[in-house]
């Protein structure tokens, strides 16, 4: 990921911080494959992160994380559960450099790489 990149994703996570209202969201996802993402979501003043497990879905398109992903991801504080098996952590610092190093170190721990290019979803229009 390119120097300009990397600021232009710490800018988009500080606008979400500065904007999102309850309920609202950012996903950051690989655009090559769009089962593997990052998202973060404001609840109840809280904001937590979740990784896709790629367990959802279509069931020939499942790629579930292998036991390696999962024990990094457990490092980073993220653990399996939710609907749709995602992995979560909740209560995160709101600071956007912290958000972004935690969408590196979680993107890498599940999927074993970064991506070569993103694409952000949110529903704060601040973002996008």
């Amino acid at each position: 990921m390119t120097a300009s990149a990397q600021r232009l994703l710490v800018n988009t996570f500080q606008a979400f911080l500065d904007h999102a209202l309850e309920r609202q969201f950012m996903i950051i996802e690989n655009a090559a494959a769009d089962d593997e993402f990052v998202q973060f979501k404001r609840n109840h003043r809280i904001l937590y992160g979740e990784v896709g497990s790629r367990e959802w879905g279509v069931a020939d398109r499942r790629r579930p994380l292998d036991a390696d992903s999962r024990t990094a991801l457990a490092a980073c504080g993220f653990t399996h559960g939710g609907v749709e098996r995602n992995f979560i952590c909740d209560n995160l610092a709101q600071s956007a450099p912290y958000l972004f190093d935690l969408f590196l170190r979680s993107h890498r721990a599940a999927y074993g790489s970064l991506p070569q290019h993103v694409s952000v979803v949110s529903n704060v229009p601040a973002v996008i």
